[in-house]
């Protein structure tokens, strides 16, 4: 199998309005030579290498993840798609929880939320297989299955996500250069937000104004969330790469993960509200691509 088989992961975002309580960001599943279970984890504010958090209850690469200020969910993923989504408690290191169902069985999609829900959008979608538009959701601090939301504006695999407080953004995707927006709290289906500069294989993180997307190519690109209109250059990556995670606190914006000639254990940083070049922030515990991320306390 082609690393760069069209279905690419993109990853989650979080939940900017417990930005400043955002203290640890987790990388979870991914693939190496085989689907990985692993979850590390870092503090943020300290650069330092990653140390592990414990494993997924499945080992799964291509997983949509999201967090609200202290739990996070990982949905799908794998070769052959999977319903099954699970969770940890993200100041507890341990072994992921079982938490409900998809509605479908899924992998590559988006993954954002607020301080109580989240939403996990387009993807790979079984039966078929092929894209989907289709917007699930969960109540993040209740057991259970996702729930019909809406749909975004066009079906894609390979989207990334941002929030903030109200508005969650899915940006490109296979096949697609528009991002979609929804309100969070509001049932119904996405809106048209603008145009970003690549399809697939990108990741995304927030803060609690400002969207920022690596991946497909060594650039960066950012959003004002709240503002309407297309994604615009923001700097490099420290070490390009595809295939890889995003997490975020109040002030930076972490990328762990991916795939260049090999698979890597690189995680770098921006500053959100400072344009400018990623710089080198540690390593992952093991080497993986199409990893999710997110960030709690």
């Amino acid at each position: 199998m082609s690393v760069f088989h069209n279905n690419l992961i993109p990853v989650k975002t979080r939940a900017p309005v417990v930005a400043s309580e955002a203290t640890r960001g987790l990388v979870a599943g991914g693939y190496t030579t085989a689907d990985s279970s692993i979850i590390d984890y870092v503090t943020i504010a300290t650069l330092g290498n990653a140390t592990n958090f414990g494993n997924r209850t499945i080992a799964r690469q291509g997983p949509s993840a999201l967090a609200d200020a202290s739990r996070g969910v990982m949905a799908g993923g794998g070769n052959t798609n999977t319903y099954v989504m699970d969770y940890i408690t993200i100041a507890t290191a341990g072994n992921a929880i079982y938490f409900g169902n998809l509605l479908a069985e899924k992998r590559f999609g988006a993954g954002t939320a607020d301080a109580t829900r989240g939403l996990f959008s387009g993807g790979y979608q079984d039966p078929g297989p092929a894209s989907t538009n289709r917007i699930q959701y969960i109540t993040i601090q209740t057991l259970g299955n996702t729930a019909e939301f809406g749909t975004l504006t066009a079906a894609r695999d390979n989207p990334a996500g941002c929030a903030d407080a109200t508005r969650s953004v899915v940006i490109g995707g296979n096949g697609n250069f528009n991002s979609d927006y929804v309100t969070i709290q509001t049932l119904g289906n996405a809106t048209y937000f603008g145009a970003c500069a690549s399809k697939t294989n990108r990741t995304g993180t927030a803060d609690a104004t400002r969207g920022v997307f690596a991946g497909t190519n060594s650039d960066i690109d950012y959003i004002t969330i709240q503002t309407l209109g297309n994604a615009t250059y923001f700097g490099t990556q420290f070490l390009y790469r595809q295939l890889l995670a995003a997490f975020s606190n109040d002030t930076r914006a972490c990328f762990g993960g991916g795939y260049t000639s090999s698979v890597n254990n690189t995680i770098d940083y921006v500053t959100i509200q400072t344009l400018g070049n990623a710089t080198d922030f540690g390593d992952l515990t093991a080497a993986r691509m199409r990893v999710a991320g997110f960030e709690g306390s």
